[in-house]
């Protein structure tokens, strides 16, 4: 901040009807018409503040009463400087701002009007405002005969004008574009230092920064700038090729720098995620949506539990109409991303950012239309094609749906998707996609008599057919929809390459099946994971 030498500066007079300066309750203020006089000497106003507040004082907030004051800093609006006046509702009175300066120039003395118990209002345009001067500023009400309250208590700020320095962006973890250090991968998490120095510095309070983004006007991620003028944030890159970091210092006074721009390279991953693993970890996912409209991520553990279910603000609302189900890698950037199917069976493509946030990278249509005319809503399953077991995922994974008891594979063609029945008489069942449970390297299918609770393995052919009912086996009992109202597979979950069972009971809790070397399921055992499966509307 530039401290400046004083001098004799003029401020404006502005009076009653000067609407170009003076606002009353929030809109331009009016002549005074004619009012009664009060019995005594009004109360002093109250409410003092101005827009915007100082920030960075002792006293936290509008009017800034106690040293040391706030400031208030670069601002295209003006000041408005706002009081309550406490005198009669039945008489008008003239409310007079008297504002000072610090550095000797000319105090500014103003007017509005208006009835007892309402506000008053007064703008300033920013160049009537110097830079490293404290203003101090008070009010007071006089009636229609001239008797004036006592004056307000005072209010100060600080004008602060002066821009901060522009930040230093340096990485040992990332080294800038044209190094020829080789680049990490994606999805490694590493520091970035950013250093403020020299003139505009001792002021700096934290820096803002945007990753592979631009800075917004306000809710930018921070970080508070050190005694050292330094200070460092650890972010973890997911886009391979360019990428670029903005950041920018913010004052005391809440000015802004110039941005600077840091760009470095990412290199590829050296193989694509597989499916069900939305985070890179090699270890098989969930995602649910729930009552609330929120769409959840379970990550694995590695052993069949979950961690706590999380939701990112980015995703949105909404998720409770429809379904959800993981699709592959839509932009063959080699993460895992999901298909949403709205409410009216409209389809979207949701990209994953490579850590299971599904609101980062916008969204896509894709060839998802069927052949038939139809939309989605008329199934009673949606379900992906493939899983985790499988291993690594294609692009466009195929779709599977129950219709009027009938399992249908759905594949991409000219003029839109195109299905083939691969089962029938699936009115009272289930059908779960565990992925290979054969060992064959074909997908298999799983299916649960809703009423009795057997499960039934339905092996995959390698033309993508199922066996026939006749070679279905059974794997399992006692998995009655009663009990389980849900059942799902994410593939092999404990990684032991055997896919395993996921089922919410009837009460919410979700349990874990791990899947056996000969066949069948070990035990139930606690999921876990945080949410009540009563409230969820699709899983996945």
């Amino acid at each position: 901040m530039r401290v400046r030498q004083p001098r004799r500066r003029r401020f404006r007079r502005v009076v009653v009807g000067a609407a170009a300066a003076l606002l009353v309750g929030g809109a331009f203020a009016a002549f005074p018409a004619a009012a009664q006089a009060a019995d005594s000497p009004a109360p002093a106003p109250s409410g003092l503040e101005t827009r915007p507040a100082p920030v960075g004082g002792a006293s936290g907030d509008g009017c800034g009463a106690d040293a040391p004051y706030g400031y208030i800093g670069r601002t295209t609006g003006g000041i408005t400087f706002s009081a309550t006046s406490n005198g009669s509702p039945s008489v008008r009175y003239d409310t007079e701002f008297l504002v000072e300066p610090g550095d000797g120039s000319t105090p500014y003395d103003g007017t509005a009007s208006g009835f007892g118990g309402t506000d008053r209002q007064l703008l300033l345009p920013s160049a009537d405002f110097a830079d490293g001067v404290t203003y101090t500023w008070r009010t007071r009400d006089v009636d229609p005969a001239g008797t004036a309250s006592e004056w307000s208590g005072d209010c100060h700020f600080v004008v602060d004008l002066t821009s901060p320095a522009t930040p230093v962006v340096t990485s040992k973890v990332f080294p800038p574009a044209g190094s020829t250090t080789p680049p990490p991968t994606v999805r490694t998490t590493g520091a970035f230092t950013f250093t403020a120095s020299g003139p505009g510095s001792e002021d700096a309070v934290r820096f803002e920064y945007a990753l592979d983004g631009d800075l917004a006007v306000g809710g930018n991620p921070s970080v508070p700038v050190g005694l050292d003028g330094t200070a460092k944030v650890k972010l973890t890159p997911t886009r391979w090729g360019s990428n670029f970091l903005n950041v920018r210092t913010v004052d005391r006074a809440g000015n802004v720098s110039g941005t600077v721009q840091y760009s470095f390279y990412v290199a590829s991953a050296a193989t694509r995620d597989k499916a069900g693993d939305l985070n890179g970890d090699g270890t098989a996912d969930l995602l649910a949506t729930s009552t609330d409209g929120k769409l959840y991520v379970l990550y694995g553990k590695g052993d069949g539990t979950l961690k706590k279910a999380v939701t990112y603000a980015d995703t949105g609302d909404g998720w409770d109409q429809g379904s959800v189900l993981r699709d592959g890698d839509l932009d063959s950037d080699g993460y895992q991303d999901l298909l949403r199917i709205g409410g009216t069976g409209y389809v979207l493509g949701m990209p994953n950012n490579g850590l299971g946030d599904f609101g980062t990278r916008g969204e896509s249509t894709g060839p998802w239309n069927r052949a038939d005319g139809k939309n989605w809503t008329v199934a009673t399953q949606i379900l992906h094609g493939t899983s985790g077991s499988l291993g690594t995922a294609t692009r466009f994974q195929d779709i599977l749906s129950v219709e009027d008891g009938q399992l249908l594979h759905w594949t991409d063609d000219f003029g839109g998707m195109t299905s083939t029945v691969l089962a029938t008489g699936l009115d009272h069942s289930t059908v779960i996609t565990p992925g290979d449970v054969t060992g064959d390297g074909t997908p298999d299918i799983l299916i649960r008599d809703d009423v009795s609770g057997t499960l039934s393995l339905a092996a995959g052919n390698a033309d993508g057919t199922l066996a026939a009912p006749a070679d279905w086996t059974t794997v399992g009992e006692g998995f009655t929809a009663a009990h389980y109202p849900r059942v799902l597979s994410a593939g092999d979950a404990n990684g032991d390459g055997i896919p395993d069972l996921y089922a919410a009971t009837s009460h919410g809790a979700l349990k874990f099946f791990a899947g056996l070397p000969d066949g069948g399921y070990a035990p139930a055992v606690g999921a876990h994971g945080g949410l009540d499966w009563t409230t969820v509307v699709a899983a996945d």
